[in-house]
């Protein structure tokens, strides 16, 4: 009966140790469960408890080493000027060729002094924007940064993602609970298990309802109850303070910054007046204003966009939505040109920009 009992003691201890060694392996981030994008794209996505999800490298052809949409980061070269492009889908570009992106079609006008980098992603964020800037755009030594708003639901990405809170004196700080953290598993073990389990189609647990709250961004209707009313007050001061921490980090470490307002397409413009008979630039103004108040450069493109006759061509419809074109990538590369180079922009020879003298 000893030997028996001997030989259980060591068998549990032997299990508990390769459960322990599998759990500091796992931990470890050298193998990650990786997810299919939502609504079809061709990339995958590892859930992230810091930024709540982030690309595979190289999970597709046009995803580089780094996680996003570009050709390879180069080495920082002396005598080239450095932009980082953060934000959402407008940015990634998903309606375009990966040549045909916002950032792609900045570099273009701007020539070989200067290079830019694409760091947007689906669905992100300025709160995520902010922890890309601190987790690794301030690494890559950037002179210029941009960062894309899309108001339309930034506001209410802010508030579902809870990356950050205010403490009593107003303070951006980080929380200890986000969307990721509030129902992935404390243990890498379990987590893998679930994973296996959403997987082989067996439970899928918590990952389908996560997918949605971390993608699926609707127009946010929470601003039209009134200036007064406490979840206007909660965004749009959340807001405030992000914008905040963008400008007071890269003013100490001397980086421009610049800022710039995406408007809603046509279609969704029109669901959203039919639906609830509301002004349609609503959120866009909120956050211009906000951005105003934290005396940060802005370039709005509500009134640039919609007033011109060629706005319907400017958007596509898409699997994601609503975005902007190769066309509407041309005309906001275009605007932001004179920002970065302080003159006025050349005249391209693409017979887009050459038809839409109207958006100057």
């Amino acid at each position: 009966m000893k030997r028996i009992g001997l030989r259980i003691g060591v068998l549990l201890v032997s299990t508990l140790l390769s459960l322990l060694g599998l759990e500091l392996f796992l931990r470890t981030g050298v193998v990650e469960p990786t997810f299919g994008y939502p609504f079809g794209m061709n990339f995958r996505i590892v859930l992230d408890r810091e930024v709540l999800y982030r690309v595979v490298p190289h999970s597709s052809s046009e995803i580089n080493s780094h996680g996003y949409r570009d050709d390879e980061f180069p080495r920082r070269e002396p005598d080239r000027k450095r932009v980082l492009f953060l934000g959402d889908s407008f940015v990634m570009g998903l309606t375009s060729s990966s040549e045909r992106t916002i950032p792609n079609e900045l570099e273009r006008l701007l020539g070989e002094d200067y290079e830019v980098f694409n760091m947007g992603v689906y669905g992100y964020g300025p709160d995520q924007s902010l922890r890309q800037l601190m987790d690794e755009g301030l690494g890559l030594d950037p002179d210029v940064v941009i960062l894309a708003l899309f108001p339309s639901n930034d506001f209410n990405d802010i508030h579902k993602n809870g990356l950050f809170r205010l403490d009593a004196d107003g303070e951006l700080q980080p929380t200890e609970v986000n969307a990721v953290t509030a129902v992935l598993p404390g243990l890498a073990t379990s987590y893998w298990m679930d994973y296996l389990l959403y997987t082989w189609g067996l439970d899928e647990r918590y990952f389908l309802d996560l997918f949605l709250t971390l993608h699926k961004d609707t127009t946010d209707f929470d601003l039209y109850q009134g200036e007064d009313s406490p979840v206007f007050q909660r965004k749009t001061r959340m807001l405030a303070a992000i914008l905040g921490r963008f400008r007071d980090e890269l003013r100490q470490r001397e980086i421009d910054f610049l800022t710039i307002i995406i408007p809603g397409g046509p279609e969704l413009t029109r669901r959203t007046v039919e639906e609830r008979e509301v002004h349609p630039y609503y959120t866009e103004a909120v956050a211009a204003r906000i951005v105003s108040e934290e005396n940060i450069p802005l370039i709005d493109y509500t009134e640039i966009l919609t007033r011109s006759r060629f706005y319907p061509d400017l958007y596509a419809i898409d699997r994601g939505g609503e975005h902007l074109g190769a066309f509407g990538h041309e005309i906001v590369a275009k605007h932001i040109y004179p920002f970065l180079v302080k003159r006025d922009p050349p005249r391209r020879r693409s017979v887009a920009l050459r038809t839409a003298r109207g958006l100057d």
